[in-house]
């Protein structure tokens, strides 16, 4: 077993968990909350494996739907105290399968139910490393403007699962095509963990930081009275108007913007994980009570016990500082996250794709450096293979073995190894080196980066999901 797989103990080691299922999960705050959730996840009979990731919020469980159903895991994070949303489910077998969505749309002229008109679906479903292929009415699910037109059943989406080692999403598309004239088939956009994470944080960093304005708005006025000595007059005895305002100014603080400490320790209860939420809970309401307790005894006593009122201060200064590391913390993760997502976005939407004749044959790549090969550079304009024709097609659709044409300026589509051409790359955006970088035939190229001089003829390697 991997070290970051966590089994079940009522599941065998070699079981076969038949699903595997993403929640989406908020409300975590550390490490200790990741493990809360992984710890409650595993306690459940047929339960194989739970990762949680605190980073993107994601929990991916693997279990035996025979068993435990994800209903069941997605009510037991709720009771827990944690917001959670289920995202998906797939099966869970040997193969790397993949689940895609496209959308069908049908002209005007087609009146009904549009599954009425598509033809071919059982023969999409004989095709070799097509698993299923099932109809989704659910308009969360279409990416369109015009949601009307699903309602009347004139757009709706269909969602095929398959193992890419067998067939490629081109094939797919082109087989339902072909069946289909009279309708418009497309590849839907795939949804985003790291989109869908920046647009989370930067709402969670948004409340974080009007939080931590409104504690400093309660924290500030009370310190620089507590420094000061300001309202030290007397207006009862053992009642100054010191006190009065400290105990305003604190109380808000402490149940205000304190709140989420609470929470914090009401959920670490619920799972027995007192995390850092606890703590800082326990320690700002022993201050907050303390300072209470010392102003009513001078009070009882009439001024013949000191008052303590510095508590009250300590108590709302400890939740402003680690308010302040709370958006620390919170900023960091969003600016990583940005920088995912401004990589993700460098990647390129479209491929020029070779389509080779039947009768060629590739070359063999090197196995050492070409790089300084002269003889190897001269050969690159030479083409051992025949190019049938050329056309744009989306990256979604590339198969592992393609061949794509990358020219000067354009940014390389995927990864893969140079079969043909010569020219210089700019790999600064992903590993840093300023000078641009020799490709040639045996090369191999990084997705993402950009191709300054020259024209390259690329074999496809590796696709991601």
């Amino acid at each position: 077993l991997t070290p970051d797989k966590k089994l079940n103990n009522d599941c065998e080691v070699g079981s076969l968990a038949d699903n595997r299922t993403i929640f989406e999960v908020k409300g975590m705050s550390c490490g200790a909350c990741v493990s809360a959730i992984e710890r409650l996840l595993i306690s459940y009979p047929g339960v194989e494996q739970a990762s949680v990731a605190l980073l993107t919020e994601r929990a991916h469980v693997v279990y035996d739907s025979s068993r435990v159903t994800w209903q069941t895991l997605l009510s037991a994070i709720e009771n827990a105290g944690y917001r959670a949303k289920h995202l998906g489910t797939r099966r869970n077998d040997n193969s790397d399968c993949r689940q895609r969505s496209f959308l069908v749309e049908a002209s005007k002229s087609i009146t009904g139910d549009i599954r009425a008109s598509f033809n071919g679906l059982n023969t999409l479903l004989a095709t070799a490393g097509v698993l299923e292929a099932k109809w989704v009415d659910s308009e969360d699910n279409v990416e369109s403007e015009d949601n009307k037109s699903i309602k009347g059943l004139q757009k709706l989406c269909l969602e095929v699962t398959y193992d890419p080692a067998i067939v490629g999403l081109r094939v797919i598309l082109e087989s339902m095509t072909v069946s289909n004239p009279q309708l418009t088939i497309t590849l839907m956009k795939q949804k985003n963990d790291t989109v869908d994470t920046f647009s989370n944080q930067k709402v969670a960093l948004e409340e974080l930081w009007n939080e931590l304005i409104i504690a400093v708005v309660f924290s500030a006025p009370l310190t620089f009275i507590m420094w000061t000595g300001l309202f030290m007059d007397e207006i009862y005895p053992g009642l100054q108007w010191m006190d009065v305002i400290a105990i305003i100014l604190s109380t808000l603080c402490q149940f205000i913007s304190g709140k989420r400490f609470y929470e914090e320790a009401y959920r670490g209860i619920q799972t027995r994980t007192l995390g850092m939420g606890f703590l800082v809970a326990l320690g700002t309401t022993c201050a907050y009570l303390f300072g209470l307790f010392s102003i009513l005894q001078s009070i009882t006593t009439h001024g013949e016990t000191p008052s303590y009122t510095d508590n009250l201060m300590t108590s709302t200064m400890l939740i402003t500082f680690v308010l302040f590391g709370k958006y620390l913390e919170s900023r960091a993760k969003t600016y990583t996250s940005m920088a995912l997502k401004k990589l993700m976005d460098h990647q390129p939407k479209t491929a020029i794709l070779l389509t080779i004749k039947s009768n060629s044959t590739l070359p063999t790549l090197p196995t050492t450096t070409p790089n300084n090969n002269n003889n190897n550079n001269n050969n690159n304009n030479l083409l051992s293979y025949t190019v049938e024709s050329e056309r744009v097609v989306s990256t979604d659709l590339l198969e592992e073995n393609d061949i794509v044409k990358v020219v000067r300026g354009m940014t390389i589509p995927v990864d893969g190894e140079v079969i043909h051409g010569h020219g210089e790359v700019n790999e600064a955006l992903i590993t840093g080196e300023a000078m641009p970088v020799t490709k040639s035939s045996g090369d191999d190229v990084i997705g993402g980066t950009q191709l300054l001089e020259g024209t390259l003829h690329i074999k496809v390697r590796t696709i991601p999901e």
